[in-house]
């Protein structure tokens, strides 16, 4: 149970829509705004920057602006989850209608894979902001104008699970170690993961020889079950086996690439 007000925070990006950005944030009384802007300095879209600043400043809302590459959906992702995670015990809503095509799907995609991470009296809301109505296509002035409050469709979350944790770390140290060829030796994946702690070895043995021999048999049973199966999981496979035997290798599959960019450092602060 909440002691006090439950913390309300808006995410949004900068774009050519300003009112589809602020007026949300004002309507439903947020205290910041974490405002997702192009890295780039040159990009048109920062011309809108100062005047948002300063409507959500006079009506007491923090602007909390957050550099990043917004062409690369597992960098938006990324970093909305990084933002979420921060603001787990707050009332965060993620308006899809503030910034680019590619941002809305980010936010959609955020919201099926982290809202089930918000705490206490925390809550995750998806929305689309409606205009009141849109202008012709500049880069002069803003591309709508107003915001409909009542007319705003509540998008609705998706839900899908990350995989678990031990799994996203065995990812991170196969993907940290990759060769030259994107490979990684099936033997040394094994060494390595058992190495940072991701595995705990096989039981306790009444003597060090039959420990010896068990773990030469279990280690790699536990290793085959415990991570590489659920990682090949035929429906969404994160990994891919090449070569038999001790020829075998480790690569990446292009949704192991982006789950690793996505949620490799999750639980760490923003």
């Amino acid at each position: 149970m909440s002691l006090g007000p439950v913390r309300i925070v808006q995410i949004g990006m900068l774009g050519f829509e300003p009112d589809r950005l602020v007026e949300p944030a004002i309507a439903w009384k947020a205290t910041a705004l974490h405002l997702f802007c192009f890295a780039d300095a040159q990009n048109e879209a920062l011309a809108f920057a100062k005047p948002v600043y300063e409507r959500l400043r006079a009506n007491n809302i923090q602007p909390l602006p957050r550099y990043c590459d917004l062409n690369d959906y597992p960098s938006i992702v990324r970093n909305l989850r990084q933002v979420i995670a921060y603001e787990s015990n707050s009332i965060v809503y993620l308006n899809a209608a503030s910034g680019s095509k590619l941002f809305a799907m980010a936010c959609a995609a955020t919201a099926m894979l982290f809202e089930s991470k918000m705490s206490g009296d925390g809550q995750l809301k998806l929305f689309y902001a409606k205009p009141k109505r849109y202008a012709k296509v500049s880069v002069t002035r803003p591309a709508s104008e107003g915001f409909i409050n009542n007319e705003s469709i509540e998008v609705p979350i998706y839900h899908a699970d990350l995989p678990d944790q031990t799994l996203i770390d065995a990812l991170e140290v196969i993907g940290k170690n990759l060769g030259a060829e994107g490979e990684l030796a099936y033997k040394e994946a094994y060494e390595k993961i058992y190495a940072k702690g991701i595995l705990e070895p096989p039981g306790q043995y009444t003597s060090a020889k039959r420990k010896a021999k068990a773990e030469k048999a279990v280690k790699f049973v536990k290793f085959r079950n415990e991570i590489i199966m659920p990682l090949c999981e035929p429906s969404n496979p994160l990994i891919k086996i090449c070569g038999v035997k001790k020829r075998r290798t480790i690569k990446l599959t292009v949704a192991g690439l982006h789950l690793l960019k996505i949620a490799s450092d999750y639980g760490q602060q923003p």
